[in-house]
């Protein structure tokens, strides 16, 4: 769930009965959930909000920008492929991601980008037969990505 900065609204990103990832919005206070709108495909639900509340980001094939204001939806064509975890910077300025590849072994690469697709970077990759991330997050004052993965039956920050 994502707390919009109003903190009288959640935003989630859930399927619906036709299995089609959708971003819905919850009123606290009165209870009532809207579904905003139908992705039209049957992606993972990962999602992240901007500090002002204003773009939700949704890997559905690739990484959607979504206006809360306008309903417009815009594909990021650089981020394409299978992206696994997705954060925007606490000062919106970039999105960080892992990009998993299977080919010729399944790796992980942590990259970030500007919220428009754009200027693209590879961080780290995580090696085949390491274990892959299940979490990622930034710092508050946006200088370092902490990830997390399972080692030896427990997780470990990085």
């Amino acid at each position: 769930p994502m707390w919009m900065p109003n903190g009288g609204t959640i935003l989630v990103i859930a399927r619906n009965k036709q299995n089609s990832t959708c971003l819905y919005q919850a009123d606290v206070a009165k209870g009532a959930t809207t579904q905003l709108h139908d992705f039209g495909t049957q992606t993972p639900p990962v999602a992240a909000l901007s500090p002002d509340g204003k773009t939700v980001y949704v890997v559905a094939k690739q990484v959607v920008a979504y206006s809360l204001e306008s309903g417009r939806e815009i594909v990021l064509q650089n981020l394409t492929g299978r992206i696994r975890h997705l954060s925007v910077s606490p000062d919106g300025s970039r999105l960080a991601m892992f990009k998993e590849t299977t080919t010729p072994e399944r790796t992980s690469r942590l990259i970030t980008a500007k919220p428009d697709g754009t200027d693209v970077r590879e961080l780290l990759t995580v090696q085949p037969g390491s274990p892959m991330p299940t979490s990622l997050a930034w710092s508050r004052d946006n200088r370092t990505i902490y990830f997390a993965r399972s080692q030896e039956d427990r997780l470990k920050l990085r």
